[in-house]
């Protein structure tokens, strides 16, 4: 889940994981061109990341969520 979405600065990232593990978070805009990247430790159970979108031009994003196993897609529309 992406909230608030539209976003102005801040978004919130929530996802639940069925384990303790190692995932990379990346922004696309919707050229597809990489604009963020992140490593993040996931743990066991629910998760929620704040990311700082105020530099981020407006315009629509999609968010990746990926580990070994899983990937997790979603878009945020950015004013």
């Amino acid at each position: 889940t992406v909230k608030p979405n539209p976003v102005q600065n801040k978004v919130y990232v929530s996802f639940t994981n069925s384990e303790e593990t190692e995932m990379v978070l990346t922004i696309y805009s919707s050229i597809g061109q990489l604009v963020y990247s992140k490593q993040i430790s996931a743990q066991k159970g629910n998760n929620e990341i704040a990311i700082d979108l105020s530099a981020f031009q407006q315009g629509v994003y999609f968010i990746r969520i990926s580990s070994e196993w899983d990937s997790y897609y979603e878009k945020v529309l950015k004013e």
